[in-house]
């Protein structure tokens, strides 16, 4: 087991007397460390027993590697390595090398030199006893470029990959790139008894046989039962035989075995993380189209395809022609251009990206496939992600866009930065269908990250549309066919200050025709360089791992006697399922619609209140036409106040925009639990680290200047009018910008709904039978809370995690702490001044525009019920639309009936799928009466039953 140090010499020198070669590049290089952040205090985070000595660790021994950890370590003012990882012959740092080249073209060392070395050191060095050496491994990229597969061998011999270059390709690689190199520091490996002692215990346990006691004895009883008995690299058939009763010697010989092996593990442990660091950098290998079609035509589900038909060669040109027009061109000299340009338009039209919850998103990244699903908001989405990523170090994904994007010169520059344009619907084209879904095939198989809006199109309504489930499935289906549990669903959340479509959103909500894309659109784009857009917020939601989500879906089937009980349910791991089990299967498309629905509740459980959201929600809420704007002020930072503190109590990473920059991450409390929530309020924090405290607090000061840019800028963006008078300035909703306010507030209606709903029935609740004699029963709130829900499900998406009590008690939460009300384990007392009932009456009208398209579409429904027994929907969403425009027309509705023709069909659609309105023959629909009953009175349909007009 003798350590082969020489590999770490150059020309019989140590390694660290040639650092002064590369010394001129100090001042052309460019460090970024990640993950980012990465500090001096981090990197010397103490173990048990003290402050830490490091073995930093290379994939691979190269001078220039070596000259830029040093520069690393520099600049966090820690020791650096200069000499190799020996026995007890360094101080606070050394180097190590899983691999070593022999010489300029001779091949790189065996594995075992590595093995070796460190076993040595694990035998010989007393800080493994003592417990502060750690092996701290750094991966190092001088390119993000992806090997090519079809590269040439000369090109492939002159610029090799990152992983295989030399030093002189290298310093190639450092001129094209301006200097830039990523450094990537993994996990650090402890090397201590502690350490030991698991790995003994964790290969006695994986080594024994079945029926075998779990209890081992003591630690030589454990080594000896490992070494003696399993051990498949002995030397010798006596080192395979050891026992209890060996001697001194037969002791030693064990140990270092057990050193060698634990080194081998270790070996293993960091060929893996070195392998996924690099995967989550750079990606697999690129392919081109050609490569692709070769891969698709040789699939058995394509050969059946082609098989099936009458004139198999035609159907081949065909299905390779749509595998071109699919098909991306991912290049990474395009990659980087757009990086360039994108960094000119978010410093010209925005004043800058935050980002936050990242570092869940960075940590999967490496553990295995990634699927990203974020909201639609804007074109501005398609770059955005993919930006981000490539600054984060992360592998740019393939997007999923509209084949209406393809036209020149974006078409090619989006293709070569790995969009793949779909149509926006093939029905009935099943040879299209299944070329897009073997190319999605494709790209999983080879670990290529996805990405793609399940929307289908940006929301024109701010609110998260219902999802569609095309390329979901697709995804599905490659992941069942490979059984890969392993791959993860990143729900993101995008918000922008201003969206640059919104202009556009308003003209084809009131009624002019979507234009179409062009390079004239282009064009005239040039002129948001010139605009101010304010900043975008991007927000990662809790990735979920795809063989958890199933393994709870059929959990809770296996749990429930009616879920497809005649076709019966689907194992709870996937690994268990049936060869050939198709995405088509109704069961697989309940769990597709299932996820779908999870995705948009982590999507809106990250959600970030923007400015503009906050503005426009408290102008929609406003009663009057114009109020002082001393009174816009206070409430737009009652909403942030509440905003701040709620996500905190859902355990929720929702937060308002103006919670600091750059890479912000929530820390929410734990969820309130129901059961526990009132008894143990005072010790539930009251705010986070990261969030805003409430506006009636002590700190309102602090928000004066947030909440006047908000309102200076929403006068600017034309949101609002401001009109100087005697008394000071009165504000008001601009008319012309109505729609464009709805879409902003649309944004963060999930949130602000929970105040909104439960504020509400606190003014409702006196004059209700379920009320206290002196208080609102809490019980009362939860179960309406819950029954409302369900009806507005879509428009809410809450996270099925939090129950309607814990929503309720977490809003109650944040009322009480600025000062509205007290509450107990059953009532709820409302305070009775002025100002209170005030506040809760501005924080009711949040959800009146929804409690009155609902309440409007009810009524109409139950008045066609009355005098013609049956209705169809659009009959019921026209006559909903005309009956809205009377009661706005006679003061009773306090919104323009425009918003029952642009909201009537997702108003429909809701009820439907709660229930409430039930299909009977020849396509016509009934009221099921006992599903109104729950809600009606909170709509209050009665009232609007005389705005009905039947001929």
């Amino acid at each position: 087991m003798k350590p082969s140090r020489s590999f770490f010499k150059v020309l019989g020198l140590p390694f660290s007397q040639w650092m002064w070669i590369f010394w001129p590049l100090r001042f052309f290089i460019r460090l970024k460390a990640s993950p980012e952040g990465f500090t001096r205090e981090k990197l010397l985070q103490p173990t048990e027993s003290g402050v830490p000595e490091i073995l930093y660790v290379l994939p691979r021994f190269n001078l220039i590697d070596v000259f830029v950890l040093h520069r690393l370590l520099r600049k966090l003012d820690v020791p650096r390595p200069r000499v190799e990882g020996a026995p007890n012959r360094f101080r606070k740092a050394a180097l190590l090398a899983v691999r070593f080249r022999k010489g300029l073209i001779n091949p790189y060392e065996p594995r075992e030199a590595f093995s070796d070395t460190l076993a040595s050191v694990l035998k010989g060095d007393a800080r493994v006893r003592s417990g502060t050496l750690v092996l701290q491994p750094v991966s190092i990229f001088f390119t993000r470029s992806a090997e090519r597969s079809e590269r040439n061998f000369i090109l492939r011999s002159l610029f090799p990959d990152d992983e295989n270059a030399g030093g002189f390709q290298k310093l190639v690689f450092l001129l094209l790139h301006g200097g830039v190199v990523r450094i990537h520091m993994g996990e650090r490996i402890p090397l201590s008894t502690s350490a030991r002692e698991a790995f003994l215990q964790q290969e006695s346990e994986s080594t024994r046989p079945a029926g075998m006691a779990t209890a081992t004895g003591t630690a030589t009883g454990t080594a000896k039962e490992i070494v003696g008995e399993n051990d498949a690299n002995a030397e010798t058939p006596s080192d395979t035989n050891s026992d209890a009763t060996s001697d001194v010697r037969g002791d030693a010989n064990v140990d270092a075995k057990i050193d060698l092996r634990w080194a081998r593990r270790i070996r293993r442990q960091l060929l893996i993380d070195f392998a996924r660091e690099r995967t989550s950098a750079m990606g697999p290998a690129l392919y081109d189209v050609n490569a692709i079609a070769n891969w698709i035509l040789k699939t058995p589900e394509t050969r059946k395809v082609l098989d099936s038909e009458s004139k198999p060669e035609r159907v081949q040109r065909r299905a390779l022609k749509y595998l071109e027009e699919i098909a991306a061109n991912y290049n990474y000299t395009t990659v980087r251009a757009l990086e360039k340009l994108l960094d000119l338009v978010w410093t010209k039209i925005f004043k800058g990206v935050r980002v936050r919850n990242f570092e869940a998103v960075a940590e999967v990244a490496k553990q295995g496939q990634i699927i990203w699903m974020p909201c639609h908001r804007s074109h501005v989405d398609y770059m955005l992600l993919s930006y981000l990523m490539f600054k984060k170090g992360i592998v740019t994904p393939h997007v999923a866009a509209g084949v209406n994007l393809s036209f020149w010169p974006a078409g090619p520059v989006l293709r070569r930065g790995g969009a793949f344009f779909i149509r926006r619907s093939f029905t009935g084209n099943k040879l299209y269908a299944h070329m897009l879904s073997q190319y999605i095939d494709f790209l999983m198989h080879n670990s290529f990250p996805v990405e793609f809006f399940h929307e289908g199109g940006r929301s024109r309504i701010g609110k998260l549309l219902t999802p569609r489930y095309g390329i979901l499935s697709f995804c599905v289906s490659s992941i069942l066919k490979r059984r890969a549990a392993n791959t993860y669903i990143i729900p993101v959340y995008f918000g922008y200050d201003k969206v640059m479509e919104d202009g556009s959103y308003a003209a084809e909500l009131g009624g002019m025709k979507k234009q179409k894309e062009s390079v004239w659109q282009l064009l005239r784009s040039i002129r948001f360089l010139f605009s101010n857009y304010g900043s975008v917020d991007v927000s990662f939601g809790a990735p979920i791992h795809f063989g958890d989500a199933w393994k709870e879906f059929f959990s809770r089937s296996h749990a429930n006697p009616d879920f497809s009980e005649a076709q019966g349910v689907l194992p709870t791991s996937l690994a268990d399922t049936a060869e050939g089990l198709s995405s088509r299967d109704p069961r697989v498309q309940t769990f597709v619609r299932a996820l779908a629905r999870r995705v948009n509740q982590g999507i809106n459980a990250t959600a970030v209140a923007s400015g503009s959201s906050l503005l426009t929600s408290a102008l929609c809420a406003q009663p009057e036409d114009n109020v002082p704007r001393a009174l816009l002020v206070e409430r737009v930072r009652l909403l942030h106040g509440i905003v701040s503190r709620l996500g905190s109590y859902l355990g929720w990473s929702v937060s308002p925009g103006s919670v600091g920059e750059g890479e912000v991450t929530t820390a929410p409390a734990p969820p309130l639990n129901p059961e526990t929530a009132i008894v143990n309020a005072k010790e539930v924090p009251s705010s986070s680290a990261n969030v805003t405290l409430s506006p009636m607090g002590p700190s309102l000061e602090s928000l004066d200047s947030v909440i006047d840019d908000i309102v200076a800028t929403g006068v600017q963006w034309e949101f609002m009018l401001e009109r100087q008078v005697e008394d000071g300035i009165l504000c008001s909703k601009n008319p012309a910008k109505e729609l464009n306010l709805w879409w902003y507030r649309g944004t963060i209606f999930h949130v602000l709904a929970i105040p909104g709903l439960v504020a509400t029935l606190l003014l409702e609740g006196p004059r209700r039978v379920e009320a206290a004699q002196e208080g609102i029963r809490l019980g009362w709130v939860e179960a309406k809370v819950q029954a409302l829900r369900t009806v507005w499900d879509e428009e809410l998406y809450w996270p099925d995690s939090t129950s309607s009590a814990t929503i309720v008690l977490a809003c109650l939460r944040v009322l009480q702490d600025m000062g509205l009300l007290t509450f107990d384990a059953s009532v709820i007392h409302v305070k009775a001044d002025q100002e209170t009932r005030a506040r809760l009456r501005f924080l009711a009208n949040l959800v009146r525009p929804e409690r009155e398209l609902y309440a409007l579409q009810l009524a109409t429904a139950l008045v066609l019920m009355e005098t013609r027994g049956r209705f169809s929907r659009d009959e019921l969403v026209r006559k909903t639309y005309e009956a809205h425009r009377i009661s706005f027309l006679r003061g009773a509705s306090a919104h323009p009936a425009h918003l029952s023709r642009v909201f009537g069909g997702r108003t429909f659609e809701a009820l439907f799928k709660a229930g409430l309105f039930v299909p009977r023959d020849n396509q016509l629909l009934a009221v099921a009466y006992t599903e109104v009953v729950s809600i009606s009175d909170f709509f209050d349909v009665d009232v609007w039953r005389e705005f009905v007009e039947v001929e």
